[in-house]
């Protein structure tokens, strides 16, 4: 459910920039605490490998994502944790729960308040 968005661009010599990666789980200040064992694990993995499987959880889900830039978590309850992703392919909300199939809604068309993202990134 939760994924956001980035794009690639040229500088001044030619050469593709990405858009910055973040290796971060929380927005600044938040103190959201996960409550699924999944999202524990995540957490605590490596930040190429926790990107790359949101980014194969949207495209599971039948979406274009082929960079997640950052992946934050921002709300877990009694074992569902939702997670707002930033990808090339757009903006995220993912949700993980334990007896939940991980569901994907692009954020361009929730209404949660997860989506935002206060550093506009």
């Amino acid at each position: 459910m939760l994924l956001g968005g980035c794009d690639d661009h040229q500088n001044d010599s030619g050469a593709v920039a990405q858009s910055a990666v973040s290796d971060a789980t929380h927005d600044p200040g938040d103190l959201v605490a996960a409550t699924n064992e999944f999202s524990l694990q995540l957490m605590g993995s490596d930040p190429s490998s926790r990107r790359d499987w949101f980014r194969s959880a949207i495209v599971h889900a039948g979406n274009q994502c082929n960079l997640v830039t950052k992946a934050i978590i921002k709300a877990g309850d009694d074992g569902i944790d939702l997670w707002r992703v930033n990808c090339d392919g757009g903006v995220w909300l993912v949700t993980l729960g334990p007896a939940i199939k991980t569901a994907v809604e692009n954020c361009s068309a929730a209404t949660s308040s997860y989506c935002l993202n206060p550093s506009n990134n």
